[in-house]
């Protein structure tokens, strides 16, 4: 029972240990910007461009200061990704503010990222520094989604009447375009902002037809 005992003890500590310091794993590193991304091989395209465009979105969140930094970890599908977010349900992406401001993606390179997802994650770490560990577990999803989609999703720039069922989008497009309308109705409308927002009690169904109502009439 001891050395069951002591196994556990060994592998759970070791775990951990990768968990606090995966740079044993991640071994390089290229710097941009408020990025920094970390991966096991070295990064043939960082994806410069991908960064530009995200700093650009995050500069319009009030959330966002530009001496931040994040640190970006390029893990691959697979295992690894697994290893390193024990606590996330995500398979797109993890932030752990707690864990040196660290971000962690399921991508070998930034393109096949994006600037929406990397935009996402960033928002998402902001938040949890502003946050204890329990109250944002326990935020509502659609705020945090639709917040991070209004500063720098895929549906910025697109018109407003793509969430009224007319236009020819994907389902998961136009859920996200929702929450983004339902959240910048709600700070727009109610003089709310966004950290406010996530501690006020209002019911997602009576938001979004609010939302409905302003955009589509119904």
């Amino acid at each position: 029972m001891k050395t069951v005992f002591w196994i556990v003890l060994v592998l759970g500590g070791s775990y951990w240990g990768f968990l606090k310091y995966p740079g044993v794993l991640f071994k390089h590193s290229v710097e941009h910007k408020g990025f920094v991304l970390m991966s096991a091989n070295p990064v043939d395209k960082p994806g410069f461009e991908y960064l530009d465009k995200a700093i650009e979105r995050l500069e319009t969140s009030p959330l966002y200061s530009p001496s931040r930094k994040f640190k970006v970890y390029l893990a691959g599908p697979g295992f690894l990704y697994s290893m390193m977010t024990p606590f996330c349900g995500d398979g797109l992406g993890c932030s752990y503010s707690l864990m040196d401001d660290r971000v962690v993606l399921p991508v070998a390179d930034i393109a096949s990222a994006g600037t929406p997802v990397l935009v996402r994650q960033a928002i998402y770490d902001l938040v949890q520094e502003k946050k204890t560990p329990v109250k944002y577990h326990f935020l509502k999803a659609w705020k945090l989604e639709g917040y991070a989609e209004s500063v720098g999703g895929e549906s910025v720039g697109y018109a407003a009447s793509a969430v009224c069922g007319n236009d020819d989008v994907p389902e998961d497009f136009r859920e996200r375009l929702e929450k983004k309308l339902v959240v910048e109705i709600l700070m727009s409308d109610d003089k709310i902002n966004f950290m406010a927002l996530l501690d006020a009690n209002y019911a997602y169904d009576h938001a979004k037809a609010r939302m409905m109502l302003r955009h589509c009439g119904k």
